[in-house]
């Protein structure tokens, strides 16, 4: 067992280009916009993704946290608001 796991003819290989949201699939848009929105304004002043899920819940929302992918989707945003 040991020869197939280490030999290079059972090479593990994963790739995926892009990672999934289903549930968040139509909010992308009314996060990304808020992320613009509040990108202009002072660090102590912008909502925590605790708050923005808040939010979302409050408009309908009912899938899950969204602690991981916003901070993935503020860096683009304020890279694009600084230029």
């Amino acid at each position: 067992m040991r020869k197939v796991i280490r030999g290079k003819a059972t090479e593990f290989r994963y790739e995926r280009g892009v990672q999934p949201a289903p549930k968040l699939g139509e909010w992308v848009e009314v996060l990304t916009e808020i992320l613009e929105k509040e990108a202009k304004l002072p660090r102590r002043q912008r909502r925590s993704a605790v708050r923005l899920f808040e939010e979302l819940r409050g408009r309908g929302y009912d899938g899950p946290s969204l602690a991981c992918w916003i901070p993935r989707q503020r860096a683009p945003v304020r890279e694009s608001v600084a230029e």
